[in-house]
């Protein structure tokens, strides 16, 4: 799925590309595809969240309660000042998920409801079956799917803790069940590692491989990235010619071939910028968290392999959680 805008998004199901557009209405999404629009609601009620960190000084329902628009649920305390968060439409509280005095995050769900309906608008629709979109469970894994999804994981493109535990779950699998000289395998492993190092090499500090370089010098490249990436021009950002290849191996992962700007290169930007940041849904596990976490594997099982005694590794190689993990780690292991 590719994030157009606020509301647009173009997704692709089966091989076939969609134009989608999706906001809410209440406790109901409004979803246009292709034109055709459709109306979801939730029977199980929707989240109310916290619109901020807050300390819940008091719960003013409890589920069963009938609620009206703007009736007040729950207060937060946050900077000193209490505010009263309210009812966003007609409905019944399903379930409260905090409890006075409790510290809550931006976001947390404090508790569910269920919207009301009049007679004329009571639900008659059969349920939505999405088990035909769900993957058999007895089918077959490839590499290259399981790598295809972590390369699109590692480049900015959201994906749920679940769904990351899963495909991380599956990668194991897949290194343990297959033999260490496949050369499917290790033609995947080598080339993710080296899309870890490549994104990596774009944003962080100095190493210390670095100190004398010529073109690199007082600036590290996180701060060459912050500054491309406010000016969109190469030129204004002040970028050396070392660190425009860099970006432009980075970009062309995005199908940008050039640092000029357009729609497509913001586009790619973000994604990249996304990739280093990703969204709060996934923050448990960030992509260069897991590239720190995977090369190093190969590093060593790339030494195992080899017949004679392998030279020292570098420090990127031996501390998964050094800045250095995060330059080229193809070539500090000697990928």
């Amino acid at each position: 799925m590719n994030r157009l805008g606020e509301f647009e998004r173009r997704l692709i199901s089966g091989g076939r590309k969609h134009a989608v557009i999706a906001n809410t209405r209440g406790a109901e999404f409004l979803i246009d595809v292709d034109g055709q629009v459709h109306v979801v609601r939730r029977v199980d009620g929707v989240p109310v969240r916290s619109p901020m960190p807050a300390l819940v000084s008091k719960v003013l329902v409890k589920p069963g309660d009938h609620l009206t628009l703007g009736d007040p649920v729950v207060m937060l305390e946050s900077m000193k000042m209490v505010s009263t968060l309210t009812a966003p439409f007609d409905g019944e509280v399903v379930g409260v998920d905090v409890v006075a005095n409790a510290q809550v995050e931006a976001a947390a769900p404090l508790f569910r409801l269920r919207q009301s309906h009049s007679g004329s608008q009571v639900l008659t629709d059969t349920a939505i079956d999405f088990a035909s979109l769900a993957a058999a469970p007895n089918a077959a894994v490839s590499i290259s799917d399981v790598y295809a999804r972590l390369t699109n994981f590692l480049l900015g493109y959201d994906l749920d803790p679940a769904g990351l535990r899963e495909l991380t779950t599956l990668q194991r699998n897949l290194a343990t069940s297959t033999p260490g000289d496949d050369p499917a395998l290790r033609a995947h492993e080598d080339a993710f590692v080296d899309l870890f190092a490549e994104i990596g090499a774009l944003y962080r500090p100095r190493t210390e491989a670095e100190v004398g370089d010529s073109e690199v010098t007082g600036t590290n490249t996180q701060e060459y990235f912050l500054a491309f990436l406010q000016w969109l021009d190469a030129d204004r950002a002040g970028l050396p010619e070392r660190y425009r290849t860099r970006l432009l191996e980075a970009l062309a992962r995005y199908s940008v071939p050039s640092l000029a700007h357009t729609d497509e290169l913001e586009h790619a930007m973000l994604w990249l910028f996304r990739s280093f940041f990703p969204h709060p849904s996934s923050s448990a596990v960030r992509p260069r968290d897991f590239g720190a976490a995977f090369a190093p594997r190969r590093c060593v099982a790339r030494e195992r392999s080899q017949p004679d005694p392998p030279a020292p590794r570098s420090p990127g190689c031996s501390d998964a959680g050094s800045p250095a993990t995060t330059g080229r780690l193809g070539q500090g292991c000697g990928l």
